[in-house]
C-alpha cells in the first residue's frame, strides 16, 4: 500500500480514470455490436453515427489510440457498406 500523499492521490486518481474509460469503452463496444449485429438496413444509418460518434469519442479522450479507433471505423464502414449493397 502507498504511503505518501501523493501515491495515494496516484492511485485515487488512476482509478477514477480506469472507471470513466470502462464506461467510455464499454458505451463504444455496445454501440459497435448492435450495429454489427443489425441484418437489414432500416436502422443502419443512425445506428452508424452513434457507433463513429462514440469510437471517435475514445479516440479524442484518449481511451481508444488514434489508429485503432480508425480500423473500427473502417470495420463499421465495410459493415455499412455490405448492408447497403445487400439491399439493392
Amino acid at each position: 500500500m502507498a504511503h505518501t500523499k501523493s501515491a495515494l492521490k496516484d492511485i485515487k486518481k488512476s482509478r477514477e480514470s480506469r472507471e470513466l474509460n470502462r464506461k467510455v469503452e464499454g458505451s463504444m463496444k455496445t454501440a459497435m455490436k448492435k450495429f454489427i449485429a443489425l441484418t437489414d438496413a432500416a436502422g443502419a444509418d443512425e445506428a452508424y453515427r452513434k457507433a463513429m460518434k462514440l469510437v471517435d469519442k475514445a479516440a479524442q479522450k484518449g481511451v481508444l489510440h488514434k489508429n485503432a479507433a480508425s480500423r473500427r471505423k473502417s470495420q463499421l464502414d465495410r459493415k455499412l457498406s455490405a448492408l447497403k449493397g445487400a439491399k439493392k
